[in-house]
């Protein structure tokens, strides 16, 4: 059974660059509770927060470039915290499955990533599992306001959980240039992916350029 430090051994202090698109969401509890992918020691834990859609690509990483998609229903109540926690993800490389080790923030399944520019503004993204499309994005971004942005400002450690009671929390911190942006359309199969398509997001973010040091930290069980 691999321990805390083995899990900090694949990246402990390790810095990622690329960009990304955030939508933050408000999903209703019934939603969260029978079409999120919550399971295992996450199962009738979840305690609110708000929800998001992430599809990050990063340009360099220990392990080189990859992508990957995200979904977060909010928060977990783990010993007496709330904590956000990953429920379903997909990497477009086999090595990232093994970025963190086995586990890492929830089950992850390898996927093709593809992108097309429509316009200059607008973005069609889509991931498949084989034959079968997981999700398909399209997404616009404003041309002439661009912001930065740092996690002093926002900042959301993520939730792994590891077997047995073991636990990390990926702490983090960086910066990033970024722009708002506008979800024009998206398509999703149920059954492989929750379906973000059902709710429109309380506000959506281009990140055109970040910079991450991720420092994950073992969370001692409460007795």
């Amino acid at each position: 059974m691999e321990k805390p430090t083995d899990i900090l051994n694949f990246g402990a202090q390790h810095t990622t660059t690329g960009r990304a698109y955030i939508s933050a969401y408000n999903f209703p509890k019934n939603f969260i509770t029978h079409d999120a992918f919550i399971g295992g020691k996450l199962k009738g834990k979840y305690c609110g927060g708000f929800g998001a859609l992430i599809y990050a690509d990063y340009a360099t990483s220990e392990i080189g470039p990859y992508k990957e998609l995200i979904f977060i229903p909010g928060k977990f109540d783990v010993d007496g915290e709330c904590r956000y926690a990953a429920t379903k993800i997909y990497v477009s490389t086999p090595a990232a499955i093994n970025t963190a080790g086995d586990g890492y923030f929830g089950p992850k399944e390898v996927a093709t990533f593809k992108e097309e520019q429509l316009s200059d503004t607008l973005m069609h993204l889509s991931v498949h599992k084989g034959r079968n499309r997981v999700i398909s994005v399209e997404i616009a971004t404003w041309s002439g306001i661009h912001f930065p942005l740092s996690t002093n400002v926002v900042s959301f450690p993520i939730l792994q959980m590891l077997r047995g009671e073991e636990r990390l929390l990926w702490q983090y911190e960086g910066e990033c240039t970024a722009t708002m942006a506008r979800i024009e359309s998206v398509l999703v199969r149920p059954a492989l992916f929750p379906d973000v398509a059902a709710f429109s997001p309380l506000a959506s973010f281009y990140f055109e350029s970040f910079s991450l040091n991720f420092k994950p930290q073992p969370i001692e069980e409460k007795k």
